[in-house]
């Protein structure tokens, strides 16, 4: 069983790359693909979350 935690990756602390790419045998191609896009997206998904928080203080204004 593969433990599927991006934090240490978040970091500095693993080669993400090469670590997804032993996870294809164990969890699939698919899957694989869905946890690499969702890691990328994750900073915009941040600011969107950050920016929408913000948008009652602006419109406020």
């Amino acid at each position: 069983m593969c433990h599927l935690s991006f934090y240490k990756y978040k970091k500095g602390g693993g080669k993400l790359f090469e670590t997804l790419i032993t996870w294809v045998p164990e969890v699939g191609f698919p899957i694989l693909v869905t946890f690499y896009l969702l890691h990328r997206i994750e900073k915009k998904l941040e600011q969107l979350n950050d920016s929408i928080m913000n948008l009652p203080i602006l419109v406020d204004k």
